[in-house]
């Protein structure tokens, strides 16, 4: 779960990794994004499944991993072209990993 997804550059290759050893890798996008970043589309290039949704941009930004564990951290503030974000939390808590999959698959 990601708003312009800048932050592809830096897990390409791991995505790419996955990918190949059969790992399904989903991303689910603000679609402003295509307007300022061609990420969504790079992303889609190597495999991710790409999904693009509309609304207001959610203040969280999140990775689930095996249905089991995530990470995910929540935007303070929003500040133009740069947001602040707290620290990333990790669990492996079943109730907030579901959570975080149910908004994903009905978002």
């Amino acid at each position: 779960l990601t708003y312009l997804f800048t932050w592809f550059d830096v897990v390409k290759e791991d995505l790419v990794d996955a990918i190949t050893r059969g790992v399904e890798v989903k991303a689910l996008i603000h679609r402003s994004s295509l307007e300022l970043s061609k990420k969504p589309l790079e992303a889609k290039s190597i495999g991710v499944k790409v999904r693009l949704y509309d609304g207001d941009p959610y203040l969280i930004r999140g990775t689930i991993t095996d249905f089991r564990r995530a990470v995910f951290a929540l935007h303070l503030i929003s500040m133009p072209g740069k947001p602040v974000v707290a620290l990333p939390y990790y669990t492996e808590n079943i109730a907030m990993t579901k959570l975080l999959v149910d908004a994903f698959n009905y978002i």
